[in-house]
């Protein structure tokens, strides 16, 4: 029985976002093995428990100091012992304003360096903080606690400073205006102040997590227009700026009109009446009036746009097209003199839904769930249409997908993330499907937000395939895909997407959730144990995959009978010690083109002089000397399936977490999940449909069991580069990895972005290779890549050197391009 010599209880204190490990450790009087797993509780998120025992990762943000509690069960063999431990995330950071505290600087996209704003204009200022305890779950909340914001300027709880600046009248100059004559927008116009004055607003801005705050003073200063009347004694000749702000003679008294309308004005249906409000704010309508005209761009056909109110009216035009999307910018112009023009643009835009008929809707949610990091998607979107003769097809239309997603024209979110591509662990993407029939007379749209989960911890995972080499299995599952009975589209679960579908060639998972590592590391691991596999077809078998209860799809696949297990599917031992098991041991190493086994009587040596001679018994005499020192072949370390998984998954695995659903999912009442299955996958099915499949491949009359699966090489899906990640300083253009990569082996990102390696090509090339030359289809005389790679044989590594120095911040990864494969040593024992 283990016995534990980590102590119980409380392992440690320890600060969230640092990295952590701590060895647990129990041990047993004969030396059996242990392995370690969680029974009961949680670790914190981003830590890990590796089988070995090892307690690793970086603890995620906490929004306060969180103690977990978890039960460790060490086992060795059928003996279990369980310990209970607990461990003390240190968290709960106060907020850090990164605005600057002081005179609020009011750029906008005419003046850079404006520390003030003038009244009637609008303001849309974004106060900044940071908490790393927000990826926790909290959300920063601002507020004004002492002082004032200018009038007609709000601050929403999410700290955005906005609104248009109204003026703060200077009542020593009497009122104008009044009564209006004729009706307009105003039963009564409004009374006006002639001047305004100019107003510093101070204000105390509190920012809070919701267990922690900070406060900090800001102000904004507002000049009234008035102050850049010629008559003001504060401007002088000989001054060059104010306000930190460059004195220029475009400053005027008069006020810009600020528009309220948003941009988007939204969807409209073709052959359809239209009337659209533009509301302007307006601070100095005594001035003159406001004209409305079409700076750019085109309003749909049918439409026109009101010079005096900025209304835009008319009949939409009929259309074929499914929809179409129009911008135009519109002024908003006052002309206060001749030759003298006030006026603000806004650029619009508005869709024109055409010949369409809306009997089509959205079945999924709007949040369509969760990508977990190195686990392939089965999450889609569907749409279904009141027609029963459509196809719907599916596209993007704004916002964007998680790196390494796409979207099938079926609907299905294809692909699987990597976790080098994020900076953070929750992100929320959000973007717009838009669903049509093949006829495009149906067609709707939905915005959608999708989550993704990155581990806090940097380990990585991947999955180990192994393929067969064997082309009558590969043409066997050809034919069964080519089968029209059987590749039916409506009975395959995901047809276009690589990971389920229908399987054009076999293949066998051997190892789920291995953590990745180099491939020499890989490679030293298969030293032992590993060897071309025989393997047999068994029996076609079928099983669901169902998540929350639901089946999500069932598979068909093949059992896989390994001949070093017995019935009972225990395996060989991973070492055989020949003089204790096998009477007669082989003689090695072998010195002979014959391979030796274990009930040869006889040996053929050859001599390093040539000379042959056969010998029997134990012993050997020769009067020339071996070309191998002749000795009794002592261990063996057999090949199994077991073994094999047992040397890989030693260098750290989580393979539960990485399995296939179905594998995770039980397939009777027991609530058992099946588990790791040795299996070839034929074909994967919506749900309802395996059993159909597999009468229709059983009625084949395939002897599968007949034929032999040979598997000779691992498909590794995620390795790593001994340094795969670089974060760019401003000044550095060269990184060095610790490993030689071929140009044609790597893989880097800048910011999630593929960025490409090779020479340079330009006009004048004469490098190798010279087909590369001014007169090749090339996209222009002069052809670049953002990097090359430079190799160091001496010292065994390979560099990158961006053409463009990287700014400050800016996050390097280096990865393979792609799956590889690591090939087993046919070592003839």
């Amino acid at each position: 029985t283990p016995v534990w010599t980590t102590t119980a209880g409380k392992l440690g204190a320890i600060n969230e976002l640092a990295s952590y490990s701590l060895q647990l450790e129990a041990n047993t009087a004969d030396s059996t093995a242990v392995t370690y797993s969680i029974i009961a509780g949680s670790l914190p998120n981003g830590l890990e428990l590796t089988s070995t025992g090892l307690l690793q990762g970086t603890p995620a943000e906490v929004s306060k100091r969180t103690l977990y509690t978890f039960v460790v069960r060490a086992t060795a063999g059928t003996k279990i012992t369980d310990r209970t431990f607990k461990l003390d995330i240190k968290g709960a950071d106060a907020p850090t304003f990164t605005t600057a505290s002081g005179q609020l600087q009011l750029d906008d996209s005419t003046s850079v360096g404006l520390y003030w704003v003038m009244d009637g204009s609008s303001i849309s200022f974004q106060m900044q903080a940071t908490d790393t305890d927000t990826a926790a779950g909290q959300q920063l909340v601002y507020e004004v606690i002492q002082g004032a914001l200018p009038p007609g300027v709000t601050m929403t709880n999410t700290g955005l400073i906005s609104g248009v600046v109204e003026l703060t009248d200077d009542e020593r100059y009497g009122p104008q205006g009044g009564y209006a004559e004729d009706y307009d927008d105003y039963v009564y116009d409004r009374t006006l102040f002639s001047k305004s004055r100019s107003v510093n607003y101070d204000f105390i801005i509190r920012v809070t997590d919701g267990a922690s705050y900070v406060e900090q003073n800001n102000s904004i200063f507002v000049y009234t227009a008035d102050y850049w009347r010629v008559s003001n004694s504060e401007i002088r000749a000989d001054m060059n700026e104010i306000g930190g702000a460059t004195l220029t003679v475009d400053f005027s008294t008069a006020r810009r009109p600020v528009f309220k309308t948003a941009s988007d004005l939204g969807t409209f249906r073709h052959d359809n009446e239209v009337v659209i409000k533009i509301d302007v704010e307006d601070v100095d309508p005594l001035m003159a009036d406001l004209t409305y005209a079409i700076q750019s761009g085109s309003l749909p056909s049918g439409l026109s746009v009101d010079s005096s109110s900025g209304e835009i009216y008319g009949t939409l035009s009929r259309q074929v097209a499914t929809e179409t999307n129009y911008q135009f910018t519109i002024r908003a112009n006052r002309v206060v003199a001749t030759g003298t023009n006030v006026y603000t643009d806004q650029i619009f835009i508005m869709k024109v839904v055409g010949e369409i008929d809306i009997g089509i809707a959205f079945t999924t949610p709007s949040n369509i769930g969760t990508l977990t990091a190195d686990i392939p998607s089965i999450l889609s979107v569907v749409a279904i249409s009141d027609k029963t003769d459509r196809v719907l097809s599916y596209t993007v239309t704004s916002g964007s997908l998680p790196t390494g997603i796409t979207l099938s024209e079926q609907g299905n979110l294809i692909g699987t993330i990597d976790q080098n591509d994020f900076t953070d662990s929750t992100t929320t993407y959000t973007f717009t499907v838009t669903v049509s029939d093949q006829y495009q007379s149906q067609a709707t749209s939905k915005e959608f937000t999708l989550n993704i989960n990155i581990p806090f911890t940097t380990i990585e995972y991947g999955n180990m395939t192994g393929h067969s080499t064997s082309f009558i299995d590969q043409n066997l599952f050809y034919a069964i895909a080519q089968d029209p009975g059987i590749n039916s589209p409506t009975y395959i679960y995901r047809p276009e997407d690589t990971n389920f579908g229908m399987k054009q060639t076999p293949s066998m998972l051997l190892m789920a959730g291995l953590q990745a590592q180099t491939l020499t590391a890989f490679q030293q691991q298969m030293e032992l144990n590993h060897r071309p596999k025989t393997l047999y077809f068994g029996d076609l078998k079928t099983a669901v995959a169902k998540e929350d209860g639901k089946v999500i799809y069932e598979v068909v696949y093949l059992d896989i009978k390994d001949p070093l297990e017995n019935n009972s599917g225990e395996s060989i031992a991973s070492s055989v010690t020949l003089r204790d098991v096998i009477a007669k041991p082989m003689l090695g190493p072998r010195a002979s083109t014959t391979e030796a086994t274990t009930d040869m009587n006889e040996y053929e040596i050859t001599t390093n002089n040539g000379l042959a001679f056969s010998t029997s018994g134990s012993k050997v005499r020769y009067a020339n000397q071996l070309s191998a020192d002749l000795d009794y072949m002592s261990t063996l370390y057999p090949n199994a399936v077991t073994n094999m998984r047992s040397r890989m998954k030693s260098l750290g695995h989580k393979e539960w977490t990485h399995l296939p659903l179905w594998m995770r999912t039980a397939q009777t009442s027991s609530g058992v999940p099946l588990g790791y299955v040795k299996a070839v996958p034929i074909c994967y099915c919506v749900p309802g449909i395996s059993a159909l499949i597999k009468k229709r491949i059983t009625n084949k009359s395939i002897n599968f069991k007949n034929i032999h699966f040979v598997v000779d090489r691992y498909q590794v899906s995620k390795s790593k580069i001994t340094i795969n990640s670089f974060t760019g300083d401003g000044s550095s253009s060269s990184f060095d990895l610790g490993e030689i990569v071929h140009d044609e082996d790597i893989l880097v990102k800048k910011d999630g972005i593929i960025v490409y390696v090779g020479d340079n090509v330009t006009a004048d090339n004469n490098a190798s290779p010279t087909y590369l030359s001014a007169d090749t289809q090339l996209r222009s005389a002069d052809f670049e890549n953002e990097l090359t790679l430079t190799h160091d044989t001496t010292n065994v590594k390979s560099t990158i050197v961006f053409n463009a120095i990287p700014t400050n911040g800016t996050i390097i990864t280096v990865d393979r391009v792609s799956d590889k494969y690591l090939v087993f040593r046919n070592k003839g024992i």
